[in-house]
């Protein structure tokens, strides 16, 4: 599974998630917090698309406000 969490955003703003330039949704930080949780069936409502399958190899996660703007990145390069 993949997790992805943020923190100290903007109060129910809209924020996009993008892995390795793919666009994996979206989500809405309640109280200026969010999770996200993807995994490979969808158990946790999101499903973690299959060229992000194994989750290892996964380089780059990009958080972006509704303006397209990054707000947080994280590399996990090799």
């Amino acid at each position: 599974f993949l997790s992805i969490e943020a923190e100290g955003l903007i109060r129910d703003a809209s924020y996009r998630f993008v892995v390795d330039g793919l666009d994996i949704g979206t989500a809405v930080a309640r109280s200026g917090f969010l999770h996200i949780r993807l995994t490979s069936d969808g158990s946790s409502g999101h499903l973690l698309p299959p060229s992000l399958r194994p989750v290892v190899n996964v380089k780059r996660v990009e958080v972006l406000d509704a303006g397209g703007l990054l707000i947080l990145q994280g590399d996990f390069r090799n």
